[in-house]
């Protein structure tokens, strides 16, 4: 069953697509559609459609009646496209928002906005963020053990602690970092010292030895050292802010480019806040959603997936964690087929021991999170073959290179 906003969404999309239908023709014509957050529509349309005025009114005037209750009819303006273009009426850019939040989210999605368009991303790692609506799910568990599975890959992995209100990296490494400061205190400095800030990459990045014949290396950025100066630093922090000076984006550049990190895991904030979608909407590349298969869980998952399906601008995926294996994995594949979503079904099967564990990442626990590291690894892969096929147009020399690696 669809949610409110879902149903609203699709109303909307439907009116849209009517207007298009109906009024234009040809690329000379166009039509601009303003949503406000009370639900009022205002449309400006640009068609020779006009010839029979009252007629169109009545055909918008019907479309109104359509539409979800929450949308009601606001300033209808036309235009014929010769009276456009004397009057110096112009097709609207297509408008961005580089703000990070829910706000800008619902905005972009009702208005076509396009949404957290950073600047270039070639220079960054992949990014990939680990979230879940409710806590006590696995998350940052999950992340840990991914992460040493990646690196015994040969990958190199920067873990971020963006869970900054509730910590836990710096817990888990206590014993192998040796660190006081963090992202909060690195972002605190660019925010309010700017080119004075005397913290630099050794000062918050850390490397995590854990087993000397990984092929690959383990690194983190914790969140910080809780106390009462990381509290008051966190409190002067906004995310909306930070997204829009990218001071997070300049430091993974950096830490890219002197540790050759492939990936960046982000342990994210739980729930629906600015922390939360400063992580998933703003800087990952791609979002894991880590749902444990009950209805509260699952519902706040899915009002979230729907969002992401209607931007379609984020790579996600659904992970099903501590899944009781007597009947609970049925129950969670119910729920994952209700999602509709192309992509295999993943799950952590609940293993009661790992609460008893005291060290992460942990050798003899890794099984569980086999699969998640593969998918991972899987589209890696993918994505070099793109990016290799297309720097390489000549279809022979692709066959004959293929052919050489067979050999």
């Amino acid at each position: 069953m669809k949610t409110n906003l879902s149903t609203r969404l699709d109303s909307l999309k439907k009116f849209k697509t009517k207007l298009n239908e109906h009024f234009i023709a040809d690329d000379s014509e166009w039509l601009d559609i303003n949503v406000t957050p009370l639900g009022r529509v205002d449309l400006t349309i640009v068609s020779n459609k006009f010839d029979k005025g009252t007629e169109a009114i009545k055909y918008i005037d019907q479309l109104f009646e359509d539409l979800d209750n929450f949308y009601h009819k606001g300033f209808t303006t036309f235009y014929t496209v010769e009276d456009a273009e004397f009057s110096g009426i112009q097709k609207p850019s297509p408008k961005t928002d580089k703000s990070a939040g829910w706000e800008s989210m619902l905005k972009g999605l009702e208005n076509d906005k396009k949404i957290f368009d950073l600047d270039d991303k070639s220079e960054l790692p992949r990014l990939i963020s680990f979230y879940s609506y409710k806590g006590g799910v696995g998350r940052t568990l999950a992340l840990v053990q991914t992460a040493y599975l990646l690196a015994k890959k040969g990958k190199n992995v920067l873990m971020l602690d963006l869970d900054i209100e509730a910590p836990s990296l710096h817990d888990i490494f206590s014993d192998k970092i040796n660190l006081d400061k963090g992202i909060v205190d690195y972002l605190y400095e660019q925010e309010f010292s700017g080119d004075k800030t005397e913290i630099e990459l050794d000062n918050i990045v850390s490397s995590i030895k854990v087993d000397e014949t990984l092929e690959g290396n383990l690194y983190t950025i914790p969140a910080g050292v809780l106390s009462a100066e990381y509290i008051y630093k966190l409190t002067q922090l906004k995310p909306k802010f930070l997204s829009q000076k990218e001071y997070l984006s300049v430091l993974l550049k950096k830490v890219k480019e002197k540790l050759d990190i492939d990936l960046v895991l982000i342990d994210s904030r739980t729930g629906i806040n600015d922390w939360g979608a400063f992580s998933i909407l703003d800087m990952a590349d791609e979002v894991f959603f880590f749902a444990y298969p009950n209805e509260e869980n699952f519902n706040g998952t899915k009002v979230i997936v729907d969002l992401l399906k209607n931007l379609q601008l984020k790579k996600f995926t659904i992970i099903f964690s501590r899944v009781e294996s007597d009947g609970g994995l049925d129950y969670a594949q119910q729920l994952f087929d209700d999602l509709e979503l192309e992509q295999e079904f993943i799950s952590i099967i609940y293993n009661p021991r790992l609460a008893l564990v005291k060290e992460f990442p942990n050798e003899k626990y890794l099984d569980e999170f086999q699969e998640i590291a593969d998918f991972i690894l899987e589209r890696d892969q993918i994505e070099i073959n793109e990016f290799y096929i297309s720097n390489y147009v000549n279809k022979k020399e692709i066959l004959e290179k293929l052919l050489n690696k067979i050999n």
